[in-house]
């Protein structure tokens, strides 16, 4: 047994997959709402320039086939499916962090959790929230496909949408209509959820609402409290009155317009995201031009109640300590995190909890992305999740 598990018991338009297929309808939501599954093409949603950035980079397509989802609020969002033959008793929903799309997922042939999982058997499904991805956006206005207009589930986009939602969204809408999705197309009971850093507060939120749909949750550099502990946002937090003037921040584009100098040197922006010795500096650019989107002001406002003591919450209350036993909770976070240090991210995880980096007998720090695109994460860190999802199944 390894020393990680003993610490654990103690271009797009061209490759685009095939589409989902025939609408379904199936009950699941905790709200008692339907999973509204609708065949759309899977670059419905993305502009020419999009695509354009998608083919300068060379993306090509890993997953078998993209769904979508519509949630109650009218929102449309894919889901991408990866695996053949799926072997396993239950499948697995990804939820990428804040800002961020399918490629903290499937970045690349050599560093992707989701064909990595699908290959040990899982049936694995990549979310991409609203407004990243190839999901729906606000202010691109696409005209659905006639059917789906003469059954009334979907309005023509002739009115553009606002960057107006929270946080609380994400959870509420989004995430709930995925699990429910993911049961349909699985036909499995329940789903292994696993979440990085927003994606996994997204997830744990559903958890402390005890939403019988999660079989188990994993979640990679996040916290609900990070209240005492060291994180940068302690320091963004100052700057939260901004998020009232502007509607939100275009930290996608502004990214990608700076990927090719990216980790030129070692330095503090990038380490936000990465422990610059623990991945290939093209490699990090290529996720810096694909992997992340706007961030609408009302989730930065609501993900800063994690900065404060109990940390986030909803209408019944504080998260931490409520998660529920009735499913294991796994937390992994980085060493050398700047955003979320492995005392906040092993609050919620109930003794669950694994360290990376060399003072844990790994061979390299581990940053915030690293965990799932790094060096040295196919060899450390993939391994001790797929164990721990295997061993949960």
């Amino acid at each position: 047994m390894s020393d990680a598990r003993r610490r654990l018991h103690a271009s797009e338009a061209d490759h685009a997959p095939q589409s989902g297929a025939f609408e379904r309808r199936a009950a699941g939501s905790t709200s008692d709402a339907e999973a509204d599954l609708v065949a759309l093409p899977a670059d419905v949603f993305l502009t020419e320039r999009r695509r354009a950035l998608l083919a300068r980079h060379g993306a090509t397509e890993r997953a078998r086939e993209v769904h979508f989802v519509r949630t109650r609020d009218g929102w449309h969002l894919a889901l991408s499916r990866y695996g053949e033959r799926p072997t396993r008793r239950h499948p697995v929903l990804l939820v990428p962090g804040l800002a961020a799309n399918r490629f903290s997922w499937d970045l690349d042939a050599e560093r992707s959790v989701a064909a990595h999982l699908a290959g040990l058997g899982f049936d694995v499904f990549v979310l991409e929230l609203r407004g990243h991805g190839r999901s729906e956006h606000p202010r691109r206005r696409v005209t659905l496909p006639a059917e789906l207009e003469r059954r009334g589930r979907a309005q023509s986009r002739g009115a553009a949408r606002s960057w107006d939602w929270g946080f609380h969204d994400y959870v509420r809408e989004d995430v709930d209509a995925a699990l429910g999705a993911v049961r349909v197309l699985s036909g499995a009971a329940a789903v292994h959820g696993v979440g990085h850093s927003m994606g996994g507060m997204s997830l744990a939120m559903r958890a402390a609402a005890r939403d019988p749909r999660l079989k188990s949750l994993a979640t990679i550099a996040s916290a609900l409290d990070y209240s005492g502990t060291k994180s940068i946002f302690h320091v963004a937090k100052r700057f939260t009155w901004a998020a009232r003037i502007l509607p939100h921040v275009p930290l996608g584009p502004i990214a990608s317009k700076l990927s090719p100098v990216a980790l030129s040197m070692k330095n503090p922006i990038d380490a936000v995201n990465v422990w610059y010795a623990n991945i290939e500096v093209e490699r990090y650019r290529r996720l810096v031009a694909l992997g992340f989107h706007v961030i609408p002001s009302p989730v930065l406002t609501d993900l800063a109640a994690a900065f404060d003591a109990p940390g986030l919450a909803d209408e019944a209350g504080p998260s931490v300590p409520r998660l529920p036993g009735t499913y294991p909770v796994l937390s992994i976070a980085g060493t050398r995190d700047v955003q979320c240090a492995p005392d906040a991210a092993a609050r919620h995880a109930g003794g669950e909890a694994v360290a990376f980096g060399r003072a844990h007998g790994h061979r390299e720090e581990y940053g915030h992305f690293d965990l799932l695109v790094g060096t040295h994460a196919p060899a450390e860190v993939w391994p001790v999740l797929a164990e721990w999802l295997t061993s949960n199944d």
